[in-house]
This record gives C-alpha cells, structure tokens and sequence, in this order.
C-alpha cells in the first residue's frame, strides 16, 4: 500500500472553499491536523502539510465548530505569539 502524500495549506483551501490563510489559522489553532516542518535558520519560517484524509475526518466529525474534539492533535509548534 502506497503512503498517502502531504498537500499544502493552498490544496486544503481548495477543498474547503475557503483562504489559505484560514486554513493557516486553523493549524495553528489545532482546529485541523497538521504537520508542521520546521525551516532551518534563524527566524525559519514554518510550513505546515496536510494529509486530505485527516482533514477530511476532522471536517466530518464537525471539529470545525467543536474545539474539543479529542481526536485532533494540538500542535504545540510553530504557534504564533500575537
């Protein structure tokens, strides 16, 4: 069995009809699983990958309007500070 591929913030964006950038915030919300990659450097910049069927899971289990939902991971990564 092949391993399913990682897609990007911009490819689950596509998928649920909404921004990139809201799909960013929900990662770093931990409102959808996510795979952050940390970059190398100083001051590295995270990239965050997804896999469609865990962000498909979490849709269908409704997590988008539910935050306790135990079945979805918080990353404690790459979280912004505002």
């Amino acid at each position: 069995m092949t391993p399913e591929t990682f897609v990007t913030a911009d490819d689950i964006a596509e998928h649920l009809k909404v921004t990139r950038r809201q799909v960013l915030e929900m990662a770093r919300k931990g409102l959808i699983p996510a795979h952050p990659l940390i970059g190398q450097g100083k001051g590295a910049r995270c990239m965050w990958r997804f896999r469609l069927s865990e962000v498909a899971d979490a849709v269908a289990r409704n997590v988008l309007t539910s935050q306790d939902d135990a079945g979805i991971r918080n990353p404690t990564v790459c979280q912004r500070s505002d």
